[in-house]
C-alpha cells in the first residue's frame, strides 16, 4: 500500500490540466472544486467515477455516513486542539523570553519599576 500526501491548499494555485490523471484526482479530493469541476473529472476517469460511485453508496449507508460524520467532527477536533496547543506554546516562549531579558536589565541594573513596564510582566515576578 502506498500513502500519499496531497498538499490541496498548493495545488489550487496550479493551472488545471485535465489531460493529466493527478490533477483530476487533486480536483476530485478538492473540498472547495465547483459541481461542474467535479462533473467534468468523472466523466472523463473511469476510476474516478468508480470511486465517485462507491462514495455515494457509502454515504448512502446511513451508518456509515454517521461515522464519516464522527471521524470528520473528530479530525475537526484534534486540529482545534492541535491548534490551541501551538498558540499556548508561543504565549509561554513569548513569556519566558520577556523574563530573560527582564533579567538580563536586571543584572544590567535597570530600575525594575521602568523593566515591568516596559516588558509588560508584574513586578511580583522579579522578586523572590
Amino acid at each position: 500500500m502506498n500513502i500519499y500526501n496531497l498538499n490541496v491548499p498548493a495545488f489550487r494555485k496550479t493551472r488545471k490540466d485535465l489531460n493529466n490523471p493527478l490533477h483530476r484526482w487533486m480536483i476530485f479530493f478538492d473540498i472547495k472544486s465547483s459541481n461542474k469541476q467535479l462533473k467534468e473529472v468523472i466523466e472523463m476517469d473511469e476510476s474516478i467515477k468508480s470511486a465517485d460511485k462507491k462514495f455515494n453508496e457509502l454515504l448512502s449507508d446511513e451508518e456509515a455516513f454517521h461515522d464519516y460524520q464522527m471521524r470528520q467532527l473528530a479530525k475537526i477536533e484534534f486540529e482545534g486542539e492541535i491548534d490551541h496547543s501551538r498558540e499556548e506554546g508561543e504565549i509561554k516562549g513569548k513569556n519566558k523570553e520577556k523574563m530573560d531579558i527582564a533579567i538580563n536589565l536586571l543584572k544590567e541594573g535597570l530600575d525594575l519599576n521602568l523593566i515591568s513596564k516596559v516588558t509588560n510582566l508584574p513586578v511580583q515576578n522579579f522578586r523572590k
